[in-house]
């Protein structure tokens, strides 16, 4: 009786391995791309949140305040809200912090929140609310906060009453103005 070897190996081919790992690859850029849009989702929403409790924080700091109206720490200026080392930042303008500003606001306020998710933009970071006095009079009685949101334009929300607008094709400016 003659036995004969099996000369076949076991395995895979190098080509088989290597559609393999194409495979894998393609699937993993994909799905890295999708996180990508749910981080930038879920950051424009807490930005979106953070804005809705300054505006919280600013009514009920009216309604305490009445002779004073809203806040007016000089009412040709623009100042970043919020206990951060960082300024508001954009594309033409980066606003100071005022503590005064902040200080008077923190009571209403739990935080108070921080914008810790920068939009890259050329050489600067895009961050920050802002907060000005709409009206040159005293007491303050009306404000508009600003803030910038990441991502493909028509996908993007403000909140409700905002003005949006389209910048520089990587995101938005929202705008909200007191009434």
């Amino acid at each position: 009786m003659v036995f004969y070897k099996d000369t076949k190996k076991a395995g895979f081919t190098l080509i088989e391995l290597l559609i393999v790992i194409a495979i894998i690859g393609l699937l993993t850029a994909i799905t890295l791309s999708y996180l990508g849009e749910s981080r930038d989702k879920s950051r424009n929403s807490a930005k979106n949140q953070m804005v809705y409790e300054y505006i919280k924080a600013f009514e009920i700091y009216r309604a305490n305040n009445l002779e004073e109206g809203y806040p007016n720490e000089n009412a040709t200026s623009t100042y970043c809200l919020g206990s951060s080392v960082d300024n508001c930042t954009g594309p033409d303008f980066d606003f100071p912090h005022n503590d005064s500003l902040n200080s008077k606001i923190s009571e209403y306020i739990a935080g108070p929140p921080v914008d810790t998710f920068p939009i890259p933009f050329n050489d600067k970071d895009m961050r920050g609310i802002s907060y000005a006095c709409s009206v040159s009079t005293d007491p303050c009685s009306e404000y508009r906060l600003t803030w910038f949101l990441k991502g493909k334009f028509k996908k993007l929300n403000c909140i409700k009453g905002a003005l949006k607008e389209n910048f520089a094709n990587i995101g938005a400016r929202c705008t909200f103005t007191s009434e």
